[in-house]
Parts: structure tokens; C-alpha cells; sequence
């Protein structure tokens, strides 16, 4: 499981998100369910689920989980930005005219993070590792992002 290439684990981590994604709609429309409630349950279940399983195939073990500065750094990170973002989505996702156009909107990010990794390996190599970098991909990220801003326009 663990020697799959980065593409499957991508797949696999696709396909994952669309139940939840079908689900914030279906909950909200049949059980009256908030979107933001929705939201807080998955990501319980999802800190149960990756704690359990991690532990069980010895990915992590307790040490791992010691607060230390970079970690309190993340946490904070997903206090703020992580928070504001997932709340705006899984909002969006509950009145878009499809749940996974928020979705695909909120994937154009890659865009920006495509062009600042090898900016960062650049200017600060020390913290930031060498990153592969060409217009063939970009192309490529550009014309999905194209596309998806077209769906979204059509209305």
C-alpha cells in the first residue's frame, strides 16, 4: 500500500472525498443537517480514522505527536486558515448548482502552489527541497483551471 507512486495515492485520495462530498448536500436536504455540522463530523471522524490507522500499520507512534514549535505552527495554521477555508467550503459545497463545482474552484490553489514551490526552492533552498517545474505541466494545470472556470461561469 505504502509503495504506491504518488499518482495512485491521488486517485485513491479522490475518489475517497466524493462520498463526503455527495453526502453535505443529501444530509442538509433529507435530515435538515448543516453543512457546518457536516464539516465537524467528518473531520472527527477523520482524526479518529488517521490516528487508529496510522498507529495500527506503524506510520506514527506517540513521539510523533509531541507538540514541538513547527507542529504548534501547523496547528495554528489549521486554526486559521484551515478553519476559514473549510468552513467557506463545505458552505459553498451546500448551495453550489453542483458539489463539486467549490470543489474544483477550490483546487485551482495547485495553480499557486505549482508556481511558488520552485520559487521557494530558489530563494530559500535551505528550508524548501528542489522542485520539478515546466511549462508542460503548467500547461496543463492552466488549461483544467481553464476549463473549470468555464463550467463555473455557465450558469
Amino acid at each position: 500500500m505504502f509503495s504506491l507512486s504518488w499518482i495512485e495515492k491521488s486517485l485513491i485520495a479522490t475518489f475517497c472525498l466524493v462520498p463526503i462530498l455527495l453526502t453535505v448536500g443529501f444530509l442538509g436536504k433529507n435530515y435538515q443537517v448543516r453543512a457546518e455540522v457536516t464539516m465537524l463530523w467528518y473531520f472527527f471522524g477523520i482524526l479518529i480514522g488517521a490516528l487508529v490507522i496510522m498507529w495500527r500499520l506503524n506510520i506514527i507512534n506517540g513521539s510523533d505527536l509531541v507538540p514541538t514549535f513547527p507542529l504548534l505552527l501547523v496547528a495554528l495554521m489549521g486554526v486559521v486558515f484551515g478553519a476559514i477555508s473549510n468552513i467557506f467550503l463545505f458552505q459553498a459545497i451546500s448551495v453550489a448548482p453542483n458539489p463539486g463545482l467549490p470543489i474544483a474552484f477550490v483546487n485551482t490553489a495547485s495553480v499557486i502552489v505549482f508556481v511558488f514551490a520552485p520559487l521557494l526552492a530558489t530563494v530559500l533552498p535551505a528550508y524548501f527541497n528542489q522542485v520539478r517545474f515546466d511549462l508542460y505541466h503548467l500547461l496543463g494545470i492552466v488549461l483544467t483551471i481553464t476549463g473549470i472556470t468555464i463550467i463555473a461561469l455557465k450558469r
